[in-house]
């Protein structure tokens, strides 16, 4: 036993456990067993002789002293000061010390939380221990995907303790992490018959999109802020079959899109009147071909079946456990379809033809077997199609015979977005005009954001002219080679920089309403109707003054703002270990002047669609 002197010469058992510096003059087996307190006893300061012998810098002692220790029946799993020895091991980065422990447990540890709920992974991570981190990793018993009590998983723990980091040092580690947990990668899910689906004039639903956001990735990737293992792209999955689309729409709706695909030509048919006489709507009521904003062409059902065939996949992926998250970079949108497309007292289909996020989560509830299931929806325009589709499935699943509230299986439904009939501020009501009240018994929460325009003082006009006179004065979406010649185009600014209202409230009442809400449905897998058209200047979110021909900003969003909605969803599903599929919904563009149109039309307008693909590749790496 390790003993001192004291005054006078004498000597004296020292209180157990040892410093460190007395700790490494331990040298035999029975020192340990003859403690006068025991193996596992503390010091003043709250520490076991193990948790110390975990904390000494120099590896080859640590391995020593812990073997020794261990040997004489010292508790691994004992909490010093808020952390066993197996943390202070990983902290330190003692790999083979680690093991001793692990290996003489008669418990399994390798998942052990500390106080602050890190396992020894997530504590390997934030120091930087890429030795210990390979270590555990190899052993297949360990818990990849765990969080501690502040939502850090082991990505958002990587690094942050480290004593000299580097920004290559990291990007090394974490490009590490990747390689050894392959499942940590979003699964970014694309196809090009998605391109297929088009207008037979300039729209700005268009394949465009896929393109801006596939280039800003590329952008991203080659400045290095975003690695390729990251990212587990694929465009290998097939379409959507009938009875997935079944699941979500009525059998009658489904004929329709048959027999529309069978008779289009080489010219896109106007899809809303459609679809609105073939549901009975009187004519008077059914929207003109000539305004019609929903298009259907030879490729659009192919592209729908596809997109919806997508969020199938990613949601497969996801519950087997090879991605913990997917984003589904397909097109046509789909949350204003509702059971029969257009839902009744809406104006249009607005660019719908299947609504991918009910087929993905009816999906996960019939064939996966998922029992809650949370649809959440952040584009600027109520998500109409996907709250019908919900509230039909609840009303049939709630009428059931063998339906329990507590073991059958359950959907929640949350929209954030603009609402305003025009009754006060003079404006075009602004689409589709519904999601103006909760519906709480149907797990329905619907959190409305009034327009800027609605906004006391707000200077909310746009800087372009509306109405005939523009339509004759200009193209409005040029796209031609004497656009591609003409000046570098100018944006045309559509609301001040200094106006902050909207984006503010929106993510206050994402904050305080919709995440709250989230968080008590419990759900075990979340699906993101995720549109980009409340960003600023984004011409989805313009609303008309029919009175001025004016055009009126309604959001203002800006790509930190879609960070973090993100980030807040991410950190809901911690209870479903990050379970997470994203779907591309909305986001257009902001219209920009090119100058001269091909027809000679000056001060012609395109779409620039940078800022919308800034949003999207901000909310694409906040899932990672």
């Amino acid at each position: 036993m390790v003993r001192r002197a004291t005054e006078g010469g004498a000597r004296r058992e020292p209180s157990w456990p040892p410093s460190k510096a007395a700790l490494n003059r331990i040298d035999s087996l029975g020192d340990c067993r003859s403690a006068p307190r025991g193996v596992d006893a503390k010091n003043a300061n709250g520490d076991t002789a193990l948790a110390v012998a975990c904390a000494l810098e120099d590896g080859k002692a640590c391995e020593e002293m812990v073997k020794i220790l261990v040997d004489a029946g010292a508790d691994a799993s004992a909490l010093s000061n808020g952390m066993a020895p197996v943390h202070w091991a990983c902290a330190l980065g003692h790999r083979d010390a680690l093991a001793c422990m692990v290996d003489a447990s008669s418990t399994s540890i390798v998942n052990l939380r500390a106080e602050d709920g890190s396992t020894p992974l997530l504590v390997a991570a934030e120091h930087g221990k890429i030795e210990v981190i390979r270590w555990l990793l190899e052993r297949g018993d360990v818990d990849a995907m765990a969080r501690n009590a502040h939502g850090r998983d082991v990505l958002g723990a990587l690094g942050a303790k480290m004593r000299r980091q580097s920004q290559s040092a990291r990007s090394e580690l974490r490009a590490e992490i990747f390689e050894l947990i392959p499942s940590l990668r979003l699964a970014f899910l694309s196809h090009p018959d998605c391109e297929e689906h088009v207008s037979f004039k300039p729209h700005q639903e268009s394949p465009e999109r896929i393109v801006a956001i596939l280039a800003e990735l590329q952008r991203v990737i080659d400045r290095g802020e975003l690695a390729m293992g990251e990212l587990d792209k694929t465009c290998t999955f097939g379409a959507a079959e009938p009875s997935d689309i079944l699941r979500a729409h009525d059998e009658n709706y489904v004929r329709v899109l048959a027999e529309l695909s069978d008779r289009v030509g080489q010219t896109p048919i106007a899809f809303t009147p459609y679809c609105q006489n073939h549901n009975g709507v009187p004519e008077k009521l059914q929207k003109p071909a000539e305004n019609s904003d929903t298009f259907f062409s030879p490729g659009t059902l192919q592209a729908a079946l596809r997109a919806a065939g997508g969020v199938i996949h990613a949601v497969d992926r996801v519950l087997d456990g090879k991605n913990r998250s997917a984003f589904v970079c397909c097109r046509p949108p789909g949350h204003h379809a509702g059971i029969n497309g257009a839902t009744e007292g809406a104006p249009s289909s607005g660019f719908s033809i299947l609504n991918n996020a009910m087929i993905g989560a009816l999906h996960a509830i019939d064939v996966r077997k998922c029992m809650r299931v949370a649809v959440v929806d952040f584009d600027v325009h109520h998500g109409n199609g996907t709250e019908e589709i919900a509230r039909h499935w609840l009303t049939k699943q709630r009428a059931r015979d063998d339906y329990h509230r507590h073991k059958s299986p359950d959907l929640f439904f949350a929209s954030i977005h603009l609402a305003d009939d025009g009754t006060s501020s003079g404006m075009l009501p602004f689409y589709p005009g519904s999601g103006v009240q909760d519906d709480l018994m149907n797990n329905i929460v619907n959190v409305v954001v009034p327009p800027m325009w609605l906004a006391k003082g707000a200077s909310a006009t746009a800087h372009a002219e509306t109405g005939e006179r523009a339509r004759k004065k200009t193209k409005r979406f040029a796209d031609s080679e004497d656009a591609a010649a003409a000046p570098p185009p100018k944006t045309i600014a559509i609301e001040p920089e200094q106006q902050q209202g909207g984006r503010l409230e929106w993510m206050k009442a994402f904050r305080e309403r919709l995440i709250p809400a989230l968080r008590a449905f419990g759900p075990e897998l979340i699906i993101v109707s995720a549109g980009f058209d409340a960003a600023a200047s984004d011409v989805g979110n313009l609303g008309v003054d029919p009175r001025r021909n004016t055009r009126h900003q309604g959001a203002n969003l800006r790509a930190e703002d879609y960070e973090d909605m993100t980030k807040l969803l991410v950190n809901v599903s911690n209870v479903c270990d990050g379970r997470v599929v994203s779907i591309l919904e909305g986001g257009y563009g902001h219209l920009m002047s090119v100058g001269k149109s091909s027809d000679g039309a000056q001060n012609a307008l395109t779409l620039g669609r940078d800022v919308f693909a800034k949003c999207v590749k901000a909310h694409v790496q906040a899932l990672i």
